[in-house]
């Protein structure tokens, strides 16, 4: 019985060897006994950052998005061996990593530890794109696939292009508030060099549009500025404001009825002479005012945003807004 209870109060000491392979050794020490070692199994995960599918965003199609700007990937190993990872690829081929993340198989990601690179969109259609990254390695449900999402967008040689982000498809904000939403910029193949000035219009009356910068730099090479993303943020004021808005329209049109009837009641010269003079001026004082600009209010509107390059012609981009 005592020799049964020796042996049932095991001591272990485990020290894990760390290798290249998804094993680990344990020492183990028994009463009595000399250490024995004894193999223990880890297994490797695989998980990614951010997590697919991950979006690439807007390009013009043939152009490659900003080298100075790629999305970063990082692949993760949360599991307790080495993730060994033999090979990897992207399919359609319309994105791939930048030459300076060096993820070139066979690579080992240790137990806790991450891989990092970076990755550029380069669509060659329009429209969404859908890509998969295919990555061969030692962990369960191998081979494991990133998607990755993004926009090709028909930009014409030597020319820009200015789009809504594609994730937004009209713009609400309520009366008295604001709200900002982004829109890109994008370089056609073999443009060089282009500056690029940007306003915003438009709205229910009293509308304010703002960009966090109106200037930009673009070229159709990947290794300068192939795209650039500017966030408009859009004021409307408050329904009250709007309503006396609305009252003032009505006294002008009152102004105009009472003139008519009054001067079709009262024939003579002298009083229709005066009637013309009255609504003359009222007309004057209406267009001064602002009167003719139209009412805003809850509703739907187009906000209008030019971009101009120099040189070049204009392009607009016609936002829905809606006022709730």
């Amino acid at each position: 019985m005592r020799s049964i209870s020796a042996v049932c109060r095991v001591i272990l000491a485990a020290i894990i060897v760390a290798g290249s392979t998804s094993s680990a050794q344990i020492l183990v020490r028994i009463p009595g006994l000399a250490l024995r070692p004894m193999l223990f199994q880890g297994t490797p995960g695989f998980s990614t950052t951010p997590p697919s599918p991950i979006d690439l965003g807007p390009s013009a199609v043939g152009v490659t998005t900003p080298h100075a700007f790629p999305q970063p990937l990082q692949i993760n190993n949360p599991g307790t061996a080495p993730l060994s990872i033999s090979g990897s690829s992207f399919t359609p081929f319309e994105a791939g990593f930048t030459a300076e993340s060096l993820f070139l198989p066979p690579i080992s990601i240790n137990p806790g530890s991450t891989r990092g690179a970076d990755v550029l969109f380069f669509p060659q259609g329009p429209g969404k794109r859908t890509i998969q990254l295919s990555i061969i390695d030692n962990a369960p449900g191998s081979p494991h696939m990133v998607e990755f999402t993004g926009t090709g967008v028909a930009v014409a040689a030597n020319d820009i292009g200015i789009i809504l982000d594609p994730a937004v498809a009209m713009v609400n904000v309520p009366a008295g508030g604001s709200t900002t939403f982004p829109i890109w910029l994008l370089a056609g193949m073999s443009s060089t060099n282009t500056n690029v000035t940007v306003q915003c219009t438009g709205g229910p009356g009293g509308t304010l549009c703002g960009l966090d910068h109106n200037t930009t730099f673009l070229t159709g090479d990947s290794f300068g500025s192939t795209r650039d993303k500017i966030l408009v943020t859009v004021s409307v004021p408050a329904r009250s404001a709007l309503g006396v808005r609305g009252i003032h329209d009505i006294g002008w049109a009152a102004v105009f009825a009472f003139g008519i009837v009054f001067a079709g009641r009262y024939r003579r010269t002298v009083v229709l002479f005066a009637a013309i003079a009255a609504l003359l001026i009222a007309s004057i004082l209406m267009i001064s005012c602002g009167g003719s600009s139209g009412v805003g209010g809850v509703g739907s509107s187009n906000l209008v945003i030019t971009a101009t390059p120099s040189p070049g012609t204009p392009h607009s981009l016609n936002v829905p807004l809606v006022v709730q």
